[in-house]
């Protein structure tokens, strides 16, 4: 598979494992972490070291704003997110 995936609460657990596993399968990946920077920046290192294409952005989860200004950004930076 390839295309596009926004990961939310990628920096660690389940976002984590999803945002990796979708980086070894092909898929370009737009890390969202909202505190945890450190964390978040390793899972796009193995993203990366898979051979995808990751970006982070922060931003919570609970505010609109920032809902809207992770998928703006993801969009912009990588298309369209593709999956389904």
């Amino acid at each position: 598979m390839s295309g596009a995936l926004i990961v939310t609460g990628a920096s660690r657990g389940i976002g984590a494992a999803i945002a990796k596993a979708a980086g070894r399968e092909g898929w370009s990946v737009c890390v969202n972490y909202n505190q945890s920077k450190e964390p978040a920046e390793a899972v796009a290192a193995e993203i990366e070291a898979a051979g995808s294409k990751a970006i982070l952005v922060q931003g919570d989860m609970s505010r609109a704003e920032d809902i809207e200004r992770v998928f703006r950004v993801g969009q912009f930076e990588m298309g369209a997110s593709t999956a389904e």
